[in-house]
This record gives C-alpha cells, structure tokens and sequence, in this order.
C-alpha cells in the first residue's frame, strides 16, 4: 500500500486554528483515519468537551448562514449546491438542506439539466450561434445576444436606444470590428442617415492608403501609375 505524503505542518496548524480531523481530511483529500492517525502519532487530540464545543460552534455559523446568499447563488447563477458550499466553506449536505427548507430545491431532470449545461455538455461550442449570418453570444442559460449589439455597447459605453439598430458598414455580418459598426434609429432611411457613415468610413480609408502609400513611396517599394500621378 503507498504510503500518504502528507503535510504534518500543515495538519497541525489547521489542528490548532479549530478545524476538526475530518474537516483536515476533506482539505487535504484524504481519510479521517489517516488525520487521526497522524495526530495521535504526535500526541495532538481533543477532550469530548472541547470537540462538542468545536461542533456547537460550526452549528451556530451554520445557522447564521446568508440565506438571501444561498437563494441567489441557487437561482440567479444557477450554481449548485456544492459549488455553493465550496464558496460558505460548509458541506454540501447544509446547504442542500437550506435549499430544501427554502423551498426552492430543483427537480432531478433539472439538476441534470444544469449539470450538462453550457461547457459541460459535450456538444459545447464556445457559446456562440450563427444566425442568418450574425454571430450570437451566450449569456444566459438558453439566452443568446447579438455580438454586434454587445461590441457597440462596450464600445460605446452604453445601451443600445431603443428602436436602434446595429449595421456593419462593410456588408459582413460576422465583421464585428468597432470600427465597422454604426448605429442609427431604425426606420430611417433618409440619404443622409444612410450614407453619411460610409462617407465617413471611405474618408479614413483613402486617408490609412495615402499613408501607407507615402511610406512605400519613401521606400522605394512601389512606382506611380500614370492614373495615380493625374490624381
């Protein structure tokens, strides 16, 4: 049998900081027969008293548990009881039974729902749909949002208006570039609205060309046209 390489240091400050031999156990990942082994090797124990006094402790801080904590944790972010135990630093069983006492414990289809939900599932795909050539980005479970809304609000720093709508300005739906997107009231089409972002755009092109130009002009990389001399 190969034998634990564990941490005595290590179990002994957790021994004396309170924490009980299973609870040493579960931290380290091991048995509770390997702790008290280990601890009785080095003449570290606990009276009855002293150990039912620890226990009353972590009863009362379980009690006072935030259960608004739990109820949002269980049913805004979807996370299940061992993720939230593992946040409380409890058992999975305490908070299992506080959910059930709430009155907000999942089905067993629902728990196994969530367990194959978003990367867990097998089928996962990064989270993204392509939808009549738009890229949608999961944000939610079952909840999916256009990128190009997503990009001009982080760009932008703000939400969309109402009854606005997101163009690209090159024609490709998926081109989620912020420089590619502008956003204007939908409905109007007037020539102005429409074409006043494109003129914009090909400005700055011609500008980034005429750059690029002088530089390979100056480099000696490139020779003028007849056409690029007229103009």
């Amino acid at each position: 049998m190969k034998k634990l390489n564990l941490d005595i240091s290590e179990i002994i400050t957790l021994f004396n900081a309170g924490l009980s031999p299973r609870a040493i156990a579960k931290r380290m990942g091991c048995s509770v027969i390997a702790i008290r082994t280990r601890l009785k090797a080095l003449g570290y124990s606990r009276s009855r008293e002293e150990a039912l006094k620890l226990r009353r402790g972590e009863r009362r801080y379980l009690r006072q548990l935030d259960l608004e904590a739990i109820k949002r944790l269980y049913l805004d972010e979807r996370k299940t009881c061992k993720e939230i135990a593992i946040i409380f630093g409890c058992n999975t069983e305490t908070i299992a039974t506080r959910v059930k006492d709430m009155g907000i414990m999942r089905s067993q289809a629902d728990v196994m729902r969530l367990l194959r939900a978003g990367a867990k599932h097998p089928c996962w795909k990064g989270g993204v749909r392509i939808v009549h050539g738009y890229r949608y980005i999961r944000i939610g479970l079952k909840l999916y949002r256009p990128e190009h809304i997503i990009i001009w609000e982080q760009t932008y720093r703000k939400k969309l208006p109402k009854n606005w709508v997101v163009h690209h300005l090159n024609g490709i739906k998926d081109d989620n570039r912020p420089e590619n997107l502008v956003a204007y009231p939908k409905g109007r089409h007037d020539a102005v609205t429409r074409h006043e972002p494109y003129k914009c755009r090909i400005r700055k092109l011609e500008a980034k060309v005429k750059m690029l130009e002088g530089t390979l002009r100056d480099s000696q990389l490139i020779w003028m046209t007849k056409d690029d001399a007229t103009d």
